[in-house]
């Protein structure tokens, strides 16, 4: 028998495919019966109803939870007598070094769970304004790695920002080159915490470059990854250096820039193309000069 939404608001589908189970259990009660006791008996030493004491279980409540988690179509549910145990009851699944992200207009008495209490336990916090800031990116000391890929050789490659599938494919169609070695594996479930170091701008501009063209958003990356792959190109048939790549990228990317905000398939199709012209009419200039 599969109940209505009004009916399962009241009543446990496998209570209603027996009626005599329902029955023996709740005295013909149609309605769940609201207990009000404190303690339980035992059928003996060592066996238990599943009750103990109220504070910890009653049979009221664990029905509550049960259609709850009935209309929800969930696993299970815990009822509590407030949102503040709610939320106490949530940091439990986090680890000291943990980092979270709050929206910065809060009830008071979660801002001083997180700042009192939380923060003694090793939880770090970033607050934004969530209905007015455009949040793109929140990036701290323990949260900058976005993927990991051990090689055969034992070395890892860390990608920071979003994901290009190229990359990936391109690592699996070059993995047969790389050579094995026998050094001792890195064990990261092992590791009780991963500390870095703030990021040095000056040593790598073309970082501080992507993030600057992120941001810009509209047909920007768009530009900048066709310059980019363009110029890796040149660079791969060692007609420029690695740091004459990165300049050039940095100076097409200021100096050349091609932002469509909003843009269509079209637009995104038609930028990627003119980069790419752009790139290869001024490396031409440059071989002729």
């Amino acid at each position: 028998m599969t109940l209505s939404l009004d009916s399962k608001c009241l009543h446990l589908e496998e209570d209603t495919k027996n009626s005599c189970n329902r029955d023996l259990k709740n005295y013909g009660a149609v309605s769940f019966p609201i207990y009000q006791t404190a303690t339980y008996a035992h059928p003996g030493p060592g066996e238990s109803t599943g009750f103990d004491y109220s504070r910890l279980q009653n049979p009221t409540r664990e029905q509550v939870e049960k259609l709850v988690a009935q209309l929800e179509k969930g696993i299970d549910c815990i009822a509590l007598s407030s949102g503040m145990a709610a939320i106490t009851i949530l940091f439990e699944i986090f680890e000291p070094g943990n980092h979270i992200i709050v929206d910065s207009d809060l009830y008071g008495g979660s801002i001083r769970l997180f700042d009192h209490v939380s923060k003694k336990s090793g939880l770090k916090f970033t607050r934004a304004n969530f209905s007015k800031d455009d949040i793109e990116v929140l990036i701290n000391d323990e949260s900058i790695i976005h993927s990991a890929l051990l090689y055969k050789d034992n070395s890892y490659l860390f990608e920071v920002g979003p994901s290009d599938m190229k990359v990936a494919i391109g690592y699996a169609l070059n993995e047969g080159r790389r050579v094995k070695a026998d050094f001792k594996d890195i064990m990261f479930n092992r590791k009780t915490s991963l500390n870095f170091r703030y990021f040095d701008e000056e040593r790598y501009p073309l970082f501080t470059k992507v993030i600057e063209t992120y941001k810009k958003k509209g047909t920007a990356m768009a530009f900048f990854n066709a310059v980019d792959e363009e110029l890796i190109s040149y660079f791969l048939k060692d007609v420029i250096s690695f740091e004459e790549m990165v300049n050039l990228i940095i100076k097409i990317v200021d100096e050349k820039m091609i932002n469509i905000i909003n843009p269509s398939v079209n637009d995104i199709v038609k930028v990627d193309k003119l980069a790419r012209e752009i790139v290869n009419s001024y490396m031409n200039e440059r071989v002729k000069a």
